[in-house]
């Protein structure tokens, strides 16, 4: 639990604020939309997850 409450949470920032060191705000904000599209599908992938049409229609 104090990996993922600590440690998840200090690569996450780490790795937000620096792209938004390297890049503009307005470059980088949209692909935190990306998120949960992604989540599911890495789910997918890596853990057989199954792609109904609605989590496809949802991810369209």
């Amino acid at each position: 639990m104090i990996y993922t409450a600590v440690m998840s949470s200090i690569v996450a920032y780490g790795i937000w604020y620096a792209l938004l060191r390297r890049h503009p705000v307005n470059r980088v904000v949209p692909m935190t939309l990306l998120v949960p599209v992604l989540a599911v599908g890495l789910g997918a992938l890596l853990m057989g997850d199954s792609l109904g049409v609605h989590k496809l229609a949802g991810a369209v």
